[in-house]
């Protein structure tokens, strides 16, 4: 009986031989992705491409990490024992299991922190810094933030920026959120200025005023008091005519906005109401409520930008005071090491040429800030502004995932 052969031989075959090209190689779960990945790297050390503390392998649990370990371990094994490699091949693959302990097999945090810990001055971080597990660095975010808060509260007077979001209807859980999203997504911090006009409390005011006149005097015209619409217009006057005698009593009026009761835009039966006034009343209605979510919507947008702006030197001072006292979360070992690559270039080249090939498993599960780092290493010359936009050093690079099985 033949032995079977893959359709797609081929492609694996190039996978495993050509080297010199940086390849993403995209297939669905059960296809020997990891196998090929294996075969590569069993490759680039027999060819002496490069040598095991050459190449940086990534993948994303601990489990996953031992098991690619071994499965290359395995691989050189058979390579070793194989017909046809030459002394030289051979030499090689000896000298790779001896020091295949040396391999740089690991998760991708795994890997940032060992960049970090063997350039700590470029980093300014102390070496023996301490890596804070999820549970711990939640806890301690928690206690930071509580005691942050207490502060700004405790201000005479209070930040303004917090005074509007709490007149606005936001509440503390609604900020403890936003703070807390911005400390997960803290690698696009700082934010560019958010351009925005203040609402022109004045100009509602005189709208509402002049469609309150409207609405008074199409209500004439109804011929059945009992009519829901009718009803509506009188709690909607009274309603009107408190928020307009609030005329130069911004932070009132603003709050009064917000707190406005919803409106009805299609009450009113039209049996009940001379010819084409029911619809005139409605259209009057649904005016005001346009006005009045308008108004509320511009508030709520505004304050919320100048929030995020408040909490994000929170966010910024606390990853500083972590950095200061020793300690990072997963995500900081991610961002200081995209920092110090992207910002030290003479580090970035230091690890260039130590690292001449980057393999990463399970690509589909790589985040843009992951992403970065990768393409930092393997970038040919000065990185652009847009790190996308960078290009690579020929066969520095090997991706291999699926898409659909991304968690993003």
């Amino acid at each position: 009986m033949s032995a079977f052969t893959p359709a797609d031989e081929t492609e694996r075959e190039q996978i495993r031989t050509l080297l010199d090209e940086n390849m993403c190689v995209e297939a669905g779960a059960g296809t020997g992705k990891t196998t090929v990945l294996v075969a590569r790297i069993v490759n680039i050390l027999a060819s002496g491409k490069a040598n095991v503390r050459e190449l940086a392998v990534m993948t994303f649990t601990e489990k996953a990490a031992a098991e690619l370990a071994s499965r290359v371990r395995s691989g050189l094994e058979t390579s070793l024992t194989a017909a046809g490699a030459g002394p030289v091949e051979h030499a090689r693959i000896a000298e790779a299991l001896r020091d295949l302990n040396h391999a740089h097999i690991e998760t991708i945090h795994a890997f940032a922190s060992g960049l970090l810990r063997e350039r700590p001055v470029e980093a300014e971080l102390d070496p023996g810094f301490e890596v804070l597990d999820d549970l711990p660095a939640q806890l301690e975010f928690e206690q930071q933030y509580g005691d942050w808060l207490t502060a700004q509260m405790a201000q005479e007077p209070a930040p303004e920026v917090l005074v509007d979001a709490l007149n606005l209807g936001l509440e503390l859980r609604n900020i403890r959120e936003a703070a807390d999203q911005l400390n997960n997504h803290r690698e696009l911090l700082p934010l560019a200025g958010y351009d925005s006009h203040d609402l022109d409390v004045n100009a509602v005011l005189d709208r509402l005023t002049q469609a309150a006149a409207d609405l008074e005097t199409v209500s004439a015209h109804v011929k059945d008091l009992n009519d829901k619409g009718y009803v509506q217009t009188l709690s909607l006057a009274e309603r009107l005519a408190e928020l307009i005698a609030l005329r130069g009593y911004d932070a009132a009026a603003r709050r009064t906005i917000v707190l406005f009761d919803k409106i009805n835009r299609i009450s009113g039966d039209q049996s009940k109401w001379v010819a084409g006034k029911c619809r005139e009343m409605k259209g009057i209605v649904g005016s005001i409520a346009d006005e009045i979510e308008g108004a509320r919507a511009a508030m709520r947008e505004r304050a919320t930008a100048e929030l995020v702006l408040w909490l994000q030197d929170f966010v910024i001072g606390y990853a500083d005071h972590r950095k200061q006292a020793g300690k990072a979360d997963f995500n900081d070992l991610l961002i200081w090491a995209r920092d110090l690559l992207r910002d030290k270039p003479h580090v970035r080249t230091y690890f260039q040429s130590k690292f001449k090939c980057v393999l990463v498993d399970e690509f589909q599960d790589t985040d843009p800030l992951q992403a970065e780092i990768v393409v930092a290493l393997c970038a040919d010359g000065e990185m652009p502004r847009d790190w996308r936009r960078t290009s690579l050093r020929p066969g520095s690079l090997f991706v291999v995932g699926d898409p659909k099985q991304s968690i993003y």
